[in-house]
């Protein structure tokens, strides 16, 4: 089975997510649950910063594989490319964007990204078994403190990373 979401606006894309739910057959609620902060993250990001973003998920037999097309500027590299999830939270503070692109890397088994002619692809696989909510939570937990901490800046101006003063 196969699903199409035009991403336009936030109040339509949390509604076409519950719709998709009661849509989408052999699928546990742990898994649901990766499945709906994937297609939130990627859908919110393509209604912020792309236009004519549509976002396809196909329902395979053991996974779901969810496309996104959308037409604007390239995803800079680093958010693509970071595999260090503190340095990445440090930009993310400075910035206050970037997070939500590494979480879809990590919850999904499989992402690839390409930029070509102005528009851009996303694609996710997402197995539909194999997975505990428990790895999520404690994922969540740990960027919630380390990024909702202020005073881990002050830490980081006075201690260097093996704890001892700089």
């Amino acid at each position: 089975m196969n699903y199409e979401l035009k991403l336009t606006q936030p109040k339509k894309l949390i509604e076409d997510i519950d719709n998709l739910k009661k849509s989408i057959k052999n699928i546990s609620e742990d898994i649901f649950f990766k499945l709906e902060i994937i297609l939130d993250e990627l859908g919110s990001n393509s209604i912020k910063y792309a236009d004519n973003s549509v976002l396809h998920i196909k329902d395979f037999e053991d996974h779901l594989k969810i496309e996104v097309y959308s037409q604007g500027g390239e995803i800079p590299p680093f958010y693509i490319d970071i595999e260090d999830t503190k340095k990445l939270v440090e930009k993310c503070i400075e910035e206050g964007h970037g997070l939500g692109l590494h979480l879809v890397k990590n919850l999904a088994d499989h992402f690839e990204y390409e930029y070509y002619d102005g528009k851009n692809k996303i694609i996710v696989k997402l197995k539909k078994d194999g997975w505990n909510f428990n790895h999520l939570f404690i994922y969540l937990v740990l960027i919630l403190l380390y990024s909702s901490m202020p005073f881990l800046n002050i830490w980081h101006a006075f201690f260097n990373d093996s704890g001892s003063r700089t």
